[in-house]
């Protein structure tokens, strides 16, 4: 049952695009690429790890958005998706140098192929997230950087409150009255994964990775097209901690960052945290 499930997500994510016209992959192609040059601001927070001539593989970039913006930067950069429907046409149209048809969880490039791997707004569609964390810091050299939705529950006592004493209960679905998207899937057959930086550090640890940081921001897409008076209140009210960011942005560093690398991070707003070693290994 459970690997049906499995390559059933892989099936309907590998399909996803392969009905449409060539009229509608290109409309919709120029209308994503458009709508995220006029939202740059939202990658300003990865500028300091972008080095010229570093190479960068991103992970789940469907569209190949990720990829124009590092080639901006003066990044090598390889798109890669389990579907490429929309990746062949971004580089017909030259809005890409190079991509790749990879699944996340089983990808086929070599150990430390990539200085970087990015995987933004994907990374809730793998079935098996964990196992694509691995993949991605296989073929990573320095760090991977995951930018996904934020898990609000650990930064929300009250909403953990009630679901400790509703789980008491021993029925978990009455949560869903108040926590809507506690059990939710998306219409292209995933459970919609949200990330906490717990998990993130602990994974780091297990693994005996060097450091890790966060930088948590209101910048998922049900921000980005709001009025920026709505963007303004809700930056507010999360940085006196009333509610909840909306994404968190985290980097698995395999290799320890200078100290001046890590200054700069802590002026841009990142929280970096050195893993002490395990002194049984």
């Amino acid at each position: 049952m459970v690997k049906q499930n499995v390559e059933k997500s892989y099936e309907k994510h590998h399909e996803s695009g392969s009905q449409l016209s060539d009229n509608e992959i290109l409309t919709n192609l120029k209308e994503m690429h458009d709508a995220e040059s006029e939202n740059q601001q939202k990658y300003a927070k990865f500028e300091l790890f972008m080095k010229p001539k570093d190479k960068w593989l991103t992970v789940g970039d469907h569209f190949g958005v990720e990829a124009r913006l590092l080639e901006k930067k003066d990044v090598i950069a390889t798109a890669s998706d389990i579907c490429t429907v929309y990746l062949s046409v971004a580089k017909q149209q030259k809005l890409i140098n190079d991509f790749a048809e990879q699944n996340a969880e089983n990808m086929t490039f070599e150990a430390e192929s990539f200085d970087f791997v990015f995987c933004r707004d994907s990374y809730h569609h793998f079935p098996r997230p964990y196992i694509a964390v691995y993949e991605m810091l296989r073929v990573a050299k320095k760090a991977v950087i995951i930018d996904e939705p934020l898990d609000p529950l650990l930064k929300m006592p009250l909403l953990m409150f009630l679901c400790n004493i509703i789980d008491t209960q021993r029925h978990p679905l009455r949560s869903t009255s108040f926590w809507k998207n506690r059990f939710s899937f998306e219409t292209v057959g995933n459970y919609v994964y949200k990330c906490s930086p717990r998990e993130f550090e602990k994974l780091s640890m297990g693994m005996g990775l060097p450091a890790i940081a966060f930088f948590y921001s209101n910048t998922a897409n049900t921000v980005v097209n709001c009025k920026e008076k709505s963007h303004f209140i809700r930056k507010f009210l999360s940085a006196c901690h009333i509610i909840p960011y909306t994404t968190i942005t985290t980097v698995l560093f395999k290799t320890m960052p200078s100290d001046n690398e890590k200054q700069k991070m802590r002026h841009k707003g990142w929280f970096f945290y050195e893993f002490p070693k395990n002194p049984y290994l």
